[in-house]
């Protein structure tokens, strides 16, 4: 299958519909998820499990589940077997502070699922909305 900008774009447009069921669906159970950076979330993640239990599930746990997720798919660009998503979000955390983020993400697709994903994000404003909610949390 040859990779083209309207399956990779289809895919995050789920995203942005709020359909996060299809959009995981379009992941590998064994994609490999390394979010770059120095930060609380930055680490490899291995397998679609460990990704949404130790990274997406710690990002929801924070969030107010009153105010929906609103993703916004900015650009995407394919070469290759790659594609590349610029993508922005914003939400409100537990502490009613905004959550809001940037994002880009180069996924490596096999078989038209993403196997391999590098995530570039907004790593100070997460640090801090992550740090601040889960401390509170903790009281």
């Amino acid at each position: 299958m040859t990779l083209t900008k309207d399956h990779v774009e289809a895919l995050f447009r789920n995203l942005e519909a709020g359909n996060r069921e299809a959009y995981f669906a379009g992941l590998s159970d064994d994609v490999q998820v390394t979010i770059m950076g120095r930060h609380t979330l930055a680490a490899t993640y291995n397998g679609k499990q460990e990704f949404l239990a130790k990274a997406h599930g710690r990002i929801n746990r924070i969030r107010n589940p009153n105010v929906p997720l609103k993703i916004t798919l900015r650009n995407v660009f394919v070469s290759g077997d790659h594609g590349i998503v610029e993508m922005h979000s914003i939400s409100e955390a537990l502490n009613g502070k905004p959550i809001e983020n940037n994002y880009v993400w180069i996924c490596r697709f096999a078989g038209g699922k993403v196997v391999e994903v590098r995530a570039y994000t907004d790593s100070a404003s997460m640090e801090k909305a992550i740090l601040e909610n889960e401390a509170a949390l903790a009281r």
